[in-house]
């Protein structure tokens, strides 16, 4: 019997939504939250062959979902309107950190890259997009850099 890794992300995500139902900080922005920003993770592992951290954390990562000792942490953040990288504010992390930004299709129930930024890179601005009521630092997607350059910054090239 074949297992698809989208069931078992449905589970952690599933797992940590009941573990966040009820926590002050708790927003779901969107239908299947966890589950995308876990497919956004399984990509990002699958790809740089990286270990994923399926512990459940009632604090959350501390704003690093991988991290490299060549350079330090990644964190991955994955939308189904990439237009934008957001880092929450009071979430931006700007020395030793890297901020993936995936894109994710309903369609092929699939993630993808769309580009990186380094911590530093995000200017001090903050703005809500939309309805939500969330104050976000944002670069432009145009302005992210390639996939094809983050190995050598992670060292692993």
């Amino acid at each position: 019997m074949k297992v698809d890794y989208r069931d078992i992300l449905r589970q952690e995500a599933a797992a940590r939504e009941s573990l966040h139902r009820h926590h002050a900080s708790s927003r779901p922005l969107s239908k299947d939250y966890e589950y995308i920003g876990l497919m956004g993770e399984y990509l990002f592992a699958d790809t740089y062959n990286q270990p994923r951290d399926r512990t459940l954390r009632p604090q959350g990562d501390g704003g690093w979902d991988f991290y490299f000792p060549g350079f330090g942490g990644v964190d991955v953040k994955t939308a189904r309107k990439p237009y934008n990288l957001l880092v929450e504010e009071g979430h931006l992390l700007r020395e030793r950190t890297i901020y993936v930004q995936c894109g994710y299709s309903d369609t092929t129930d699939s993630s993808y890259f769309v580009g990186w930024a380094f911590g530093w890179d995000f200017d001090p601005p903050v703005r809500r997009f939309g309805e939500s009521p969330i104050w976000n630092h944002w670069l432009p997607r145009r302005w992210l850099y390639s996939m094809g350059q983050l190995p050598t910054v992670l060292k692993v090239a």
